[in-house]
């Protein structure tokens, strides 16, 4: 709004048009972001949802802070089927290192139950 009323040639402040919405109880309406194309039409890549379990992992991390300040990281690995958490971890600080091992250490069980 502040943008719309400086080009009709107002002279306003962003802080106050923002208070006066506030009080009027006025929002703006939120673009929706548009979903991305992967690859190109030569070898594009299809997304695909998981067919069976342990199809398709999902990574994510979480951040917290602790009482005293300190960050807190919480990585937790999704099967994307069953909808069930596969490996939950909390740490200070997490790798790439960690996670080959996280990983790698969860594919070799995943591998002992198909056999």
């Amino acid at each position: 709004m502040t943008r719309l009323l400086r080009q009709e040639g107002w002279r306003v402040n962003f802080k106050r048009i923002h208070r006066l919405w506030k009080q009027q109880g006025l929002k703006v309406p939120v673009k929706k972001a548009k979903k991305r194309r992967l690859g190109n039409s030569e070898g594009g890549v299809i997304r695909r949802s998981a067919e069976y379990p342990n199809h398709v992992w999902s990574v994510d991390f979480i951040f917290d802070r602790t009482e005293d300040g300190r960050s807190l990281k919480i990585l937790s690995l999704i099967d994307e089927f069953t909808r069930e958490c596969i490996a939950l971890e909390v740490g200070r600080k997490f790798t790439g290192d960690d996670l080959v091992a996280l990983l790698s250490d969860l594919s070799v069980g995943v591998v002992g139950l198909w056999q």
